[in-house]
């Protein structure tokens, strides 16, 4: 690479990077789950000892139903994925302005992969980071099984053997990236769990609640 082009790269990454909020106020983490405050939903970690890591999407529907989850749509993974600053920019690998999304919510989430791919030099390689998840979106395959969408965000970054990035590839996110068998396993891709939340009342909310007790409580000592 040129230095030009390795000037106009840097540039580019720092540009796209800028769009991504690693540690939005929106999102509060509860040690198991986080809540995205601004949709009203709670999330279940994938980093928790009991996820839905390379198990089924039934199994993983049996095992969490109980416990008051139930599999988020695509819309809803989208919400949680704007919180962090994502766009419908550019929905296939390539530099985007979605760079260090993956990282950004696997810091909160956890991820379904890492993966790291030397090039044989003290420390060439890549690091490419994931996180795909089946949705409750469905798909009825050629065979008539039922499949369920599964969305992907992959963060990729190239090193040399100075340690020293030189390129990356960008996030992408794609409902329709694959279709997963929803009685079957893959490595690598988890279930989406999450929860409805009650929304908390704002101030004016609370004021007016207060105005109405406070007349309820009047009106009823002037008619005692």
């Amino acid at each position: 690479m040129s230095r030009y082009l390795a000037i106009a790269a840097l540039l580019a990454a720092s540009a796209a990077h800028a769009a991504i909020d690693q540690t939005p106020a929106s999102i509060i983490d509860h040690g198991s789950y986080i809540t995205d405050t601004v949709n009203h939903i709670d999330w279940y970690k994938f980093s928790n000892a009991a996820n839905t890591l390379e198990i089924s999407y039934d199994a993983s529907v049996a095992q969490f139903a109980p416990l008051g989850w139930s599999v988020a749509s695509i819309e809803q993974v989208q919400g949680l994925e704007s919180q962090f600053g994502w766009t419908a920019d550019t929905p296939f690998a390539g530099l985007n302005d979605n760079f260090g999304l993956t990282y950004a919510m696997a810091s909160f989430l956890g991820n379904t992969g890492m993966y790291f791919f030397s090039d044989g030099t003290a420390k060439g390689g890549l690091v490419t980071t994931e996180i795909m998840a089946m949705t409750s979106d469905a798909w009825f395959g050629d065979n008539g099984d039922l499949r369920q969408f599964v969305t992907r965000s992959e963060t990729e970054e190239s090193f040399d053997a100075h340690g020293q990035g030189d390129f990356f590839t960008g996030d992408y996110v794609n409902g329709f990236e694959t279709l997963q068998a929803r009685d079957a396993s893959e490595t690598g891709v988890g279930t989406w769990l999450a929860r409805p939340t009650a929304p908390v009342p704002e101030p004016e909310t609370w004021a007016l609640l207060g105005l109405g007790l406070t007349g309820l409580f009047l009106r009823r000592r002037l008619q005692s």
